[in-house]
């Protein structure tokens, strides 16, 4: 790896885990006075989300050990401990009601899981191989983050805030672009490649949500 690699990879860590506790601190203390155009189904699905992803990335580190992978290790650690977190502040908000659309995400994801989950066992692939955990992990966080644009577009955006949209962008890039730097040095497995798809594909579900909510400002 070179001194520039390193020095980039050290920074994006230290953004990312700056952009978890902040992400997760500014939606839990939103939802203090409002929750509108917050789903605590999709907060739900993305905190089981980031511990699949947590385990995707134990087992690369496993397979293919460096400092990089360590870090996403970490970051990965610390926003499912973050979101965690957030569930239990929006579920205790006595002000919260359960929407139609917090029952459409739940289904939507559910239905992803049982694709997922049959499409495992008719392959005979186990629930910890990779490509199981990663489409377990789209199911949990990019299905629901499109259908979350229903409830901003109905109820409006004002409980996201605008730096869980600039963060949630920005948390991602640090995780993909580090990644991708350690797939480069530090080896490549299917752990490494399937957490890779299923963040990217994260990041396109979030973009639309960014446009949907700057739409509805």
């Amino acid at each position: 790896m070179s001194r520039t690699q390193r020095m980039t990879t050290d920074i994006l860590f230290v953004v990312g885990l700056f952009t978890a506790v902040v992400w997760c601190g500014a939606q839990a203390m939103k939802a203090i006075t409002t929750t509108q155009g917050v789903s605590l189904a999709q907060y739900i699905a993305f905190s089981l989300g980031f511990m699949i992803q947590f385990m995707l990335a134990l087992e690369a580190g496993r397979k293919n050990p460096g400092l990089i992978i360590s870090q996403q290790i970490s970051l990965f650690g610390i926003w499912s401990t973050c979101s965690a977190i957030l569930v239990a502040v929006v579920a205790t908000r006595g002000h919260y009601s359960w929407s139609q659309a917090d029952t459409m995400i739940a289904r939507f994801a559910g239905v992803g899981l049982v694709v997922t989950i049959v499409w495992a066992f008719s392959t005979k692939k186990p629930m910890d191989d990779a490509a199981v955990r990663a489409w377990l992990n789209i199911s949990l966080k990019s299905l629901p983050q499109f259908l979350l644009i229903t409830k901003i577009l109905t109820e409006g955006s004002a409980g996201i805030t605008w730096i869980a949209i600039v963060l949630g962008e920005a948390s991602i890039l640090t995780r993909l672009i580090p990644l991708s730097v350690s797939m480069k040095t530090e080896g490549v497995n299917r752990d490494k490649v399937w957490l890779l798809v299923s963040d990217a594909i994260n990041l396109v579900s979030w973009t639309a949500v960014t446009i949907v909510w700057l739409l509805k400002k």
